[in-house]
């Protein structure tokens, strides 16, 4: 009898991938974001894949890739999706945006002067 020792191969694995950065930072919420994301792909079938962002087709590509590069434009939250060529979607990921000036206006709860 043979023991074969070794790590053993996962067969099937589902596709994941990860997304960098995660975040978008503007100085004014409305304001466009424009960010390149780095994408590193994990378990993903050699074929042809296309980028969406919402409804709005990107960019596609075909191969094995394991890591690749898109540059993303918006100005509120959206969802960017990865789909195979007959548009099943393999792969989801929500970007965030999130604004360093807020347009809320803090009000004091005790007034600035005292007469004591």
């Amino acid at each position: 009898m043979t023991i074969i020792v070794g790590i053993p191969k996962v067969w099937g694995a589902a596709p994941s991938w990860s997304v960098q950065p995660k975040v978008c930072i503007v100085e004014n919420l409305g304001d466009t974001c424009e960010m390149a994301l780095t994408l590193n792909f994990q378990n993903l079938q050699p074929g042809t894949y296309c980028y969406y962002q919402d409804q709005t087709r990107l960019s596609c590509w075909s191969g094995t890739a394991q890591q690749n590069t898109l540059v993303i434009r918006f100005n509120e939250d959206t969802v960017l999706y990865l789909k195979s060529e007959n548009g099943t979607v393999i792969l989801s990921h929500e970007m965030d945006i999130k604004a360093r000036a807020s347009k809320k206006q803090v009000r004091r709860v005790r007034q600035p002067w005292s007469l004591f």
